[in-house]
């Protein structure tokens, strides 16, 4: 439940750079047309969550 509250922002922020996602506690997905993109939009995810929420990102996982 935690997550859910703490991750709300992230999905106001997903909404805001208008991206379609999935997400179910902390575990999310982020449909996207092509690979350059998806680089692109995880750097920026990972930027904002570790740098605006203070979350840690595990990067062999994700």
């Amino acid at each position: 439940m935690l997550s859910n509250i703490v991750l709300n922002e992230l999905n106001h922020e997903l909404e805001r750079r208008s991206l379609n996602y999935c997400r179910r506690a902390e575990d999310f997905v982020i449909l996207l047309k092509s690979e350059r993109e998806a680089k692109r939009v995880m750097e920026g995810t990972t930027l904002y969550l570790e740098e605006n929420l203070g979350l840690p990102v595990n990067k062999e996982k994700s």
